[in-house]
């Protein structure tokens, strides 16, 4: 019994590395349209039916949920080569689903910010310049799939808005996206 699972997770290791598949993974973008759309266009909460709140915005929490999830930042998976602003091919892949889903609907009318960040690595006047020149490439390459320019604000935040807890950490090197109220 122990060498035929042994033998079935070996099996399993090398097909999950194969070549091919890899490469299928790499092809895909991190996320679709319709992805995004869900997340900045929620269906608005009315609440409980038959139900009427009266009161502050922290007596109604339905209705700071639903705002909270419609401007939670979406985090766009855009990747750079090292120390430049220069796309890659899989954040232009994932640029274009984010592109297709500003021109739905439930989104054309809604203005985004697009907000670089970088890790602690170097000097923060250098990692200022990269994070807005990254969030101005992403706003430049959405702009050029068609998206209007005016619904787009880019800003860079060097490492001052880290994700993970580590300022060192990979993850803080990311281009976010938030809906505007």
């Amino acid at each position: 019994m122990g060498r035929k699972l042994l033998l079935a997770l070996a099996l399993s290791t090398v097909a999950a590395c194969a070549p091919s598949t890899l490469s299928r993974a790499d092809d895909a973008p991190a996320y679709s349209a319709t992805d995004i759309v869900r997340h900045f266009a929620a269906e608005p909460s009315f609440g409980a039916a038959r139900s009427l709140c009266i009161g502050a915005a922290a007596d109604c929490p339905g209705d700071a949920a639903e705002k909270a999830t419609r401007n939670e930042a979406f985090d766009l998976e855009v990747t750079f080569e090292l120390g430049s602003d220069r796309l890659t091919a899989r954040a232009r892949k994932n640029l274009d689903q984010f592109a297709e889903a500003l021109r739905d609907p439930a989104l054309a009318a809604r203005r985004f910010h697009v907000d670089g960040h970088t890790d602690a690595r170097g000097r923060d006047e250098t990692n200022l310049r990269l994070s807005q020149r990254r969030a101005e490439a992403v706003r430049n390459y959405l702009v050029s799939a068609g998206i209007d320019a005016a619904r787009l604000d880019a800003q860079g935040y060097g490492r001052a808005r880290p994700k993970a807890r580590d300022p060192l950490d990979p993850a803080n090197r990311r281009v976010e996206t938030r809906a505007e109220d």
